[in-house]
């Protein structure tokens, strides 16, 4: 791909999702003197790599898997956290910033989810994202159809339809079966433990804001 013209993988590394130490792979990777780090490791062993980063003294922007995603582990890991922590994810996390691309439609319906969640003191994360689109899409494909629709009409009306307007932006079965949605819906954000925000780093599709 043009876009990564410039890149270089200079390791890559594995380790098993119950090792408790993944210190020789982090000197590995330090060997390659990278810039940046990528790891897909999920849930508890991400905090693992992210440790260990923390252990070796490589303190680089670090791009995580969005099962990392939570307010929960974030304050968790808190102590051992790169100090920039990236991770790619839907658009919802906009939460109606102007400085993206959004349509207002969707752009609003951002700022519902924030707002909703707000009231019962949840601050927005991939895990409370996934409790709510998927219900508002069932929900709003049920009040277009007849009252008593059963399964498989609700199943043959999904495939097939295009325009539901969520947090996650406009949706489209027809040109992304079964989600709707592609890398045209995604961003990319940056965790501010200070805060204990997302913080909008791209456009949609990860590309840069102007």
């Amino acid at each position: 791909d043009p876009a990564f013209k410039d890149m270089t993988l200079v390791a890559n590394e594995h380790f098993a999702p119950g090792d408790v130490s993944v210190s020789a792979q982090i000197e590995k990777i330090r060997s390659g003197n990278p810039d940046a780090i990528v790891s897909w490791a999920t849930t508890a062993a991400g905090g693992t790599v992210f440790r260990a980063l923390k252990q070796a003294g490589m303190d680089l922007p670090t791009a995580a898997s969005g099962s990392n995603m939570t307010v929960q582990q974030m304050t968790d890991y808190n102590a051992f956290l790169p100090s920039k922590v990236y991770f790619g994810v839907g658009e919802w996390a906009a939460n109606g910033d102007p400085r993206l691309t959004v349509p207002k439609a969707v752009s609003d319906q951002q700022k519902l989810f924030f707002a909703t969640m707000k009231t019962v003191n949840v601050y927005p994360d991939s895990g409370a994202d996934l409790g709510w689109e998927p219900v508002r899409v069932v929900a709003d494909a049920l009040n277009k159809l007849p009252d008593g629709a059963n399964a498989k009409q609700l199943h043959d009306f999904l495939v097939s339809w295009q325009g539901h307007i969520g947090a996650e932006g406009l949706y489209d079965f027809k040109k992304t079966p079964q989600r709707g949605l592609n890398i045209d819906n995604a961003i990319v954000v940056r965790w501010d433990s200070s805060k204990k925000e997302w913080h909008p780093v791209s456009n949609l599709t990860g590309t840069p804001i102007e």
